[in-house]
């Protein structure tokens, strides 16, 4: 176990130079995400975060954005307004932050929540918490991995529940729509396996990004009852009576919680990238040493599980990645014109006069209650973006099929950033 005055002592010595200095934390409203936004804040460096959150939330979450422009008053704190468990708003804010950003640093993802009751589904026809904890964070990943690669030590954290894999997984029905396959514990299950699986996926693709996989243990986060439908239900009773008190019992206090994901944000401990360690480095998935996907316990000591890793590996990763990939593929749309500096994503100057910029549909939910606006609460006012209908046909078109190499480039399955001057030469 990594003790929490090593934790301390490494997080104090996070500055203006070794801080993430554009951080993406996407679910930090409220629990474990919030705790560790104030964390980096109080640090005192500068930095620019993108708080990603619902438009019910708004209103609640600004005094925690004052209070954060008190504590440190070089942090801006940008608030991003975006129903993310639908695809079409996770696209749409990636496109906000694309527009404003040419590298992020971090991005930290914690929205969903234990499904206890029924099965919910989308707009989109996918259930709540399974968008919300695998899809639009894989959606998310794959958007902003090019300004991640532009990062000097970049890093994505999920929390769920990594090293807490099962060799069982769904695959026959991967989303768990048929009759009876729907459950709490099956969907979470499925749900942490999917998670580490396509992570090292994207790790293996991708050697420059840090992924970790974090299980935070007990925290007190108040989110359990969010997937409790029904308040008089057995399962509410359950919640109130067995499982909120365990919690309340075994958690950490907010103020560790926060410093121990902080200290996942940003020390070399994972990966060499990062706060300076001079502990036992981290072992990523592969039981290796190196960069990759770190499964990561409530203790910050990696757990590469590695008998059911490499079962998943086997018999599960190929299928669930092209699996994420269909289901995604409409929002994953390639920009088809072409810039000094291009990345698979469509990354360009729009939104900053670019005469490459590829006008958008416009969307006629725009304004629909589903599809809320961004918005900002930084001193630089408020963050405009376009949402963008996805269009299924030219997704399928772009992803890896017809696109000349000096417009969008896709290898093995991830997006890369591609250098016109050199695309379509030795590979």
């Amino acid at each position: 176990m990594v003790s929490y005055n090593e934790i301390k002592a490494s997080n104090a010595l996070i500055n203006d130079a070794t801080a993430p200095r554009v951080a993406v934390f996407v679910g930090g409203t409220s629990g474990i995400g919030k705790l560790t936004i104030r964390a980096l804040v109080a640090t005192g460096a500068s930095v620019r975060i993108y708080l990603v959150g619902r438009q019910s939330s708004h209103e609640r979450t600004n005094p925690f954005i004052q209070e954060l422009h008190a504590m440190n008053p070089k942090a801006d704190i940008i608030w991003t307004e975006g129903e993310v468990s639908l695809l079409a708003e996770t696209k749409r804010v990636c496109e906000v932050i694309r527009s404003k950003e040419r590298h992020v640093d971090l991005l930290f993802l914690t929205a969903g929540y234990a499904p206890f009751g029924a099965r919910r589904e989308t707009a989109e026809g996918l259930e709540i918490a399974q968008s919300l904890g695998y899809y639009s964070r894989m959606l998310f990943i794959l958007h902003l991995l090019p300004l991640l690669e532009n990062a000097e030590a970049p890093r994505v954290v999920g929390v769920l529940a990594g090293g807490m894999e099962w060799t069982s997984i769904e695959l026959d029905d991967i989303e768990l729509k048929q009759p009876g396959n729907f459950g709490m514990i099956k969907a979470q299950r499925q749900q942490v396996n999917m998670n580490s699986i396509s992570l090292e996926r994207l790790a293996g693709d991708n050697p420059h990004v840090t992924f970790v996989h974090s299980c935070p243990g007990w925290v007190n986060t108040g989110n359990v009852w969010r997937g409790v439908d029904d308040p008089n239900s057995i399962m509410a009773w359950f919640v109130w009576l067995i499982l909120e008190p365990l919690i309340g019992l075994f958690s950490f206090s907010d103020e560790e919680s926060g410093q121990r994901h902080l200290f996942q944000c940003t020390s070399a401990a994972f990966g060499g990238g990062g706060i300076p360690w001079k502990g036992k480095a981290g072992v990523n998935s592969l039981n290796k040493p190196g960069n990759g996907l770190f499964l990561v316990n409530y203790k910050c000591d990696c757990t590469p599980n590695a008998r059911v890793m490499s079962v998943l590996r086997e018999k599960a990763q190929g299928r669930i990645w092209d699996h994420t990939l269909e289901v995604l593929g409409p929002y994953l749309q390639c920009s088809r014109r072409s810039n000094a500096r291009r990345t698979q994503c469509g990354q360009d100057d729009v939104g900053q006069g670019s005469p490459d910029a590829v006008p958008r549909a416009p969307d006629s939910d725009h304004n629909s209650p589903t599809a809320a606006q961004p918005l900002s609460t930084s001193p630089s006012g408020r963050l405009d973006g376009d949402a963008a209908k996805p269009d299924a046909a030219a997704a399928a078109a772009d992803i890896g099929k017809g696109i000349p190499k000096n417009q969008c480039e896709y290898r093995r399955l991830s997006w890369r950033v591609v250098d016109p001057a050199t695309a379509g030469h030795g590979g």
